[in-house]
């Protein structure tokens, strides 16, 4: 696993979750050799990512391409809004999101996420995706408002849609095995 710690970039600060994640790996091996008790592997395609310029960026999980390339069927939501205290000012930014969901249950296997107070949005998710959350999970979830997150739970239409051929409907076994466990990529067929 690559282990980034907070790194000046040119737009900003950019952080992989260095600390936090060298933390959970020295936390998982002190469990194993002092109390012989083993907690599951970090899984680093869901290790949240933050880059710290202005408007911050925030991702975490598959990119679109990524999940094309795993999985048999992608569905890509995505939305742009302005934040509330953005509502009123001519000079205010927009926030833009974006949720990959991936297998017949629609998994989510990836978020992206710009705009203010997207850092912060991100941690949920990173809870979420980690425990498997599906589309339907988001879609039964109450949403706050009026905050910017409550967008992605109320995402309804996907903006894309990929399904792959008749072909590939028979290593469809590959992503049930890659649902039920760490997002990491298999290449069809194996």
């Amino acid at each position: 696993m690559d282990l980034k710690p907070v790194s000046i970039s040119p737009g900003g600060f950019s952080h992989l979750a260095g600390s936090t994640t060298a933390n959970a790996a020295w936390r998982r091996l002190a469990g194993r050799l002092f109390t012989h008790r083993s907690l599951a592997p970090i899984d680093a395609q869901t290790v949240p990512s933050v880059v710290f310029p202005h408007p911050p960026v925030a991702t975490l999980g598959l990119t679109e391409a990524e999940a094309r390339q795993g999985f048999y069927k992608v569905a890509v939501y995505r939305t742009q809004c302005t934040p509330m205290r953005h509502a009123l000012s001519p000079h205010g930014g927009k926030t833009a999101m974006k949720l990959v969901c991936a297998g017949p249950k629609e998994r989510v296997v990836g978020v992206h996420l710009i705009g203010d107070g997207v850092d912060e949005m991100l941690q949920g998710f990173a809870v979420a995706v980690q425990m498997g959350a599906t589309k339907a999970d988001l879609d039964s979830t109450i949403a706050i408002h009026p905050v910017g997150v409550e967008e992605l739970v109320t995402l309804t239409t996907p903006q894309g849609r990929i399904i792959g051929t008749r072909r590939h409907w028979r290593t469809s076994r590959v992503e049930k095995s890659q649902l039920g466990g760490p997002l990491a990529l298999s290449p069809f067929g194996a």
